[in-house]
């Protein structure tokens, strides 16, 4: 069972990146995509984060038992972060109005950092927990 939960979360991490790097492909190959509606990148790339985000928690789900407890805000970070990235990233890229890029920092960019601080924070409160146990 293990190593298919391996190969899901594999898989996962690898459709999760396609959709980043290069959504129109993605959107054009898979198939059902383009019935479900007009592209978008922005949605796209959204989904892209998601998936990686599921696969890192099924890989680390089936692993090492010291990575256990900290898997919970590794796998919140990776969408969160993800998704905070993507929107600075397209701020600068789609050179938005001040107004948009200050709602896009202070609503998403802003509580991304907030979580991988909180994120930081747990993986090394959980590794010392677990060194300490051992």
């Amino acid at each position: 069972m293990t190593i298919y939960i391996r190969l899901f979360a594999l898989f996962n991490v690898a459709n999760g990146l396609v959709m980043i790097i290069d959504p129109m492909t993605w959107y054009l190959l898979t198939p059902g995509a383009a019935e479900t509606g007009p592209f978008n990148v922005h949605f796209v790339r959204d989904i892209g984060i998601a998936f990686v985000a599921a696969g890192a928690g099924l890989w680390l789900a089936v692993g090492d038992s010291a990575w256990k407890p900290a898997s919970t805000p590794i796998v919140a970070m990776i969408f969160i972060g993800g998704h905070g990235i993507l929107h600075f990233v397209e701020m600068f890229a789609h050179h938005l109005e001040l107004t948009a890029a200050l709602r896009d920092t202070a609503l998403i960019v802003l509580p991304a950092a907030i979580a991988g601080w909180w994120a930081v924070r747990e993986v090394q409160r959980s590794r010392r927990t677990t060194e300490e146990e051992t």
